[in-house]
């Protein structure tokens, strides 16, 4: 289970992002990738959120991601939470309809599941995930086979 700093952290970076005036709420065409959005998304690398979030929280890396199919043009937001919660948070660049879709990593922790977030964004969610602090890059489901009678 996350703890309330997490928490917090995965629902400030959306409420940063529109008061940062770099998002627009209502819905827009689709436009290709500006300089300011680039610049917009990485600077949120360099934020201190300590305040906001009452935990040490390092944004490792923020990327703007080109539209693609039936997804928005977007900032991937990757982080760490204390003790050591990876985070992955996705910010549309236009059309954020206000809301945000936080999910779990289900049976499969250890790793970033990124994978049913796609019809939240592509109705205009900004969506997080988090690796719930265990990280493996294993995603297989036979723990355990290995085992000899198994």
């Amino acid at each position: 289970m996350l703890s309330g700093g997490a928490c917090r952290t995965l629902c400030f970076l959306p409420l940063l992002w529109l008061f940062s005036g770099s998002l627009v709420v209502e819905a827009a065409p689709a436009d290709p990738i500006t300089p300011a959005d680039r610049a917009a998304c990485s600077a949120l690398t360099v934020m201190d959120l300590q305040e906001a979030t009452s935990i040490n929280t390092r944004l490792t890396a923020a990327t703007v991601l080109p539209a693609k199919d039936d997804q928005p043009a977007l900032c991937r937001i990757n982080g760490l939470a204390d003790p050591q919660v990876g985070f992955e948070v996705r910010l549309p660049l236009q059309g954020w309809n206000g809301r945000l879709l936080v999910t779990g990593c289900s049976n499969l922790c250890g790793i970033i599941q990124v994978q049913g977030m796609e019809d939240a964004l592509a109705r205009g969610y900004a969506t997080a995930t988090t690796d719930m602090g265990h990280q493996t890059g294993d995603t297989g489901c036979d723990v355990g086979l290995e085992q000899s009678g198994a």
